[in-house]
């Protein structure tokens, strides 16, 4: 709860999306009523008390990400704006509810009335059937609205090395496909179903050998001996969320379409000389994942994750000589897709 109150403040306090959007068209005023005043809700299933007059219309919706807006609170806002027109009921005419693909919030429409007579009114219906002062439906948000997750795995580079490379260089991009994988990402839902994501996924494989690198021109060996090499791939970017629930909430499910920055680094190093290339690109992310919330605030997660993007220009350092790299050859850029499964930690927080 503390979480949510600090939260939400920061959220009204900075973004006016937060709050409710609130409008009301007036046809007729009276002096403002009391914040304490009753102001009876109507169906339009239940009949209006003779000599009723409408002052008004009033629409309580989502602001964009408004914080608060369960069926209570929504309707709150409605009673409000009729007191201050000195409406005393409202009679809702539309009353859009939650959707999981949808809106997440309680929406209403509604004519503001100004009964002749509104304690007669509520005495004449002792079920409290004609009557109601809140409108009885569960709350707008079922799923947890913010929602960050931390993850670790393995993962797999899926381009092909360039059929023209030496021996030397495919064994090298070979003994780099399998790796090690992480991420960082936090969430935002607008709805039960759909949301923003900002996501971190790093990537790295490493291997040694003994092995030499021999010059170009004339076959001479530059280095041998122990060599140490290793590719890391880090990419960074927003992505769309859509999400589901099963029946009870615990198990949840996403599919996840980003696009992003990500840089490339592979380096081969001796004990007195290295050569690294780097370089980035414009990369495209998408995930299948399914969770497991235990309670309300933690779960697990395990998702399967693609990258993909190709550098066409890179930067290479050769023993701190650096130089630029453009891969415009028969078989285009280096390509830096890959495929990884993550299993990791989540938080919630409603």
């Amino acid at each position: 709860m503390k979480h949510f109150l600090i939260l939400s403040g920061l959220c009204l306090l900075l973004f006016p999306a937060c709050a409710p959007r609130i409008g009301t068209s007036v046809m007729k005023s009276y002096p403002a009523l009391d914040a304490n005043a009753q102001v009876i809700i109507y169906t339009p299933s239940q009949p209006i008390p003779d000599g009723t007059e409408a002052l008004g219309t009033v629409t309580v919706a989502d602001g964009g990400a408004t914080v608060r807006c369960d069926s209570l609170t929504m309707i709150t806002h409605v009673q409000a704006e009729a007191k201050k027109i000195g409406g005393n009921a409202v009679l809702i005419t539309e009353h859009r509810r939650p959707s999981v693909f949808g809106n997440n919030c309680h929406q209403f429409k509604g004519t503001i009335l100004r009964l002749a007579d509104p304690a007669a009114a509520a005495l004449s219906d002792p079920d409290d059937s004609l009557a109601v002062h809140y409108i009885a439906a569960p709350a707008g948000r079922q799923l947890p609205r913010w929602h960050f997750g931390v993850d670790a795995g393995i993962g797999w580079r899926t381009n092909k090395a360039f059929p023209g490379l030496d021996a030397g260089w495919k064994e090298h991009i070979n003994s780099l496909r399998f790796g090690t994988s992480w991420n960082l990402h936090g969430n935002y839902f607008f709805s039960d179903g759909m949301g923003i994501r900002l996501l971190y996924q790093g990537s790295r494989a490493a291997y040694s050998s003994m092995a030499s690198l021999t010059s170009k021109e004339d076959g001479t060996t530059i280095v041998s001996g122990k060599q140490n090499s290793h590719v890391l791939t880090q990419y960074v970017g927003p992505a769309f969320v859509l999400r589901g629930a099963g029946p009870k909430k615990k198990w949840l499910f996403d599919v996840v379409l980003g696009i992003g920055y990500l840089y490339w680094e592979d380096e081969i190093r001796f004990s007195n000389y290295f050569i690294t290339t780097s370089g980035s690109t414009i990369a495209f992310q998408s995930s299948l994942g399914v969770e497991y919330k235990w309670n309300d605030h933690w779960g697990a997660g395990l998702n399967l994750s693609t990258i993909g993007g190709v550098v066409n220009n890179a930067t290479q350092n050769i023993n701190g000589h650096i130089t630029p790299v453009t891969y415009d050859g028969e078989y285009g850029g280096e390509g830096v897709s890959r495929v990884e499964m993550l299993i990791g930690l989540r938080y919630y927080i409603k």
